[in-house]
């Protein structure tokens, strides 16, 4: 669970300093990523990086569907 976070965590910042999200979409975000991940006990190191892969790409789905970031 916790190399899902972390994964999620990385993107959604990373996505808030290239201007694809807002900052305070990043809690949400990651409450939604944690709600749909399926928490398993990891036995190899394949398993970790494919927790960390799916993290990845289910919180840049959530940039990509969230609004701009819109400077003034």
């Amino acid at each position: 669970m916790a190399a899902c976070l972390n994964a999620a965590n990385e993107e959604l910042v990373a996505g808030f300093l290239a201007g694809h999200t807002r900052f305070i979409d990043i809690p949400c975000h990651l409450e939604t990523v944690m709600a749909r991940h399926r928490n398993y006990e990891v036995h190899t190191l394949e398993e970790l990086l494919e927790a960390d892969q799916w993290a990845r790409l289910a919180a840049r789905e959530l940039i990509s569907s969230s609004p701009r970031r819109v400077w003034a």
